[in-house]
């Protein structure tokens, strides 16, 4: 499910992932592990969680007021991880998140919930071309970023309808499109990249440029030969919520349309976050 119909369902909220077999554990000595099954789930605020039915545990200290786990949240070795098998036979994993479970659900079988920043599912991908990376995904705000190209939509009436809606940037290390559609805004990128941190350029580029803070509550990348797919937790309460644009979309010089400077914002901004990291982080903070 989640590799093939990631986007449509995190988009809609609408996800529902019955998890067959699930464990959350940690990699040290002595570390918590619970086995159990569940269902995954988006709620009313865009959060990605797990109703967890947990059937056996292990290293589970039984403290009166409730347990934390990790203990120590800025400890690595702590850090708690997830796997489950779908009833379609998939494997999803999550990891960097945090439990809190209280003596008085912990009779067995017990029940609690996890919540997960993001869930990701890996398959091994060959591609015979010679660009290597790949990123797609998609946020839930319409962009301000200038149009290049237009395309032709068919409905499934048959009827077709034409519209200016695509931004297509081009570099000797990839190609990216931005596409608006009618409530979210779909990018993409082929080429030979660092996938974050294009990931990450994009992101800022767009809010920046059309006076928002998009959320991209699903995503897939490749880099190499490993392919894998995310949906991600965002908070509804700031969609669709705008500022003026700081940055006109359409500026007129010497009497002509220019978007070539509107193209090289983002260009500057990939070449900071490249060569000027800690620069890039102070202004994203802002």
């Amino acid at each position: 499910m989640l590799l093939d119909k990631s986007f449509a369902i995190a988009r809609s909220g609408e996800l529902v992932i019955q998890c067959i077999e699930a464990c959350i554990y940690q990699k040290i000595d002595k570390g918590l592990r619970l086995e159990g099954h569940g269902i995954i789930k988006i709620n009313s605020v865009g959060s990605l969680y797990m109703e967890f039915v947990c059937l056996k545990s292990e290293n589970f200290p039984f403290d009166f007021g409730g347990n934390d786990f990790p203990k120590d949240l800025f400890d690595p070795e702590q850090e708690l991880f997830f796997e489950c098998l779908t009833l379609d036979g998939e494997k999803i994993e999550a990891n960097g998140f945090s439990l809190k479970i209280t003596e008085f659900n912990t009779y067995r079988p017990f029940k609690f919930i996890v919540g997960f920043a993001e869930i990701y599912s890996q398959v091994p991908f060959n591609y015979p071309g010679q660009r290597k990376s790949f990123l797609c995904f998609e946020v839930n705000e319409l962009s301000r970023v200038p149009k290049n190209k237009g395309n032709t939509t068919t409905s499934t009436l048959g009827g077709e309808s034409w519209s200016f809606n695509q931004t297509v940037l081009k570099s000797d290390e990839f190609e990216i499109s931005i596409i608006d559609h009618k409530e979210y805004v779909e990018v993409y990128a082929n080429g030979d990249f660092e996938v974050d941190k294009l990931f990450q350029a994009l992101i800022f580029y767009i809010g920046f440029a059309s006076g928002t803070l998009p959320q991209a509550y699903a995503m897939s990348k490749r880099s190499g030969s490993k392919l894998t797919h995310y949906v991600r937790s965002i908070r509804n309460s700031i969609k669709s919520q705008a500022i003026p644009h700081p940055i006109p979309e359409n500026v007129l010089i010497n009497g002509l349309v220019d978007v070539k400077s509107h193209y090289d914002l983002f260009f500057n901004i990939w070449h900071v976050l490249n060569n000027h990291n800690v620069y890039f982080e102070s202004t994203y903070s802002q």
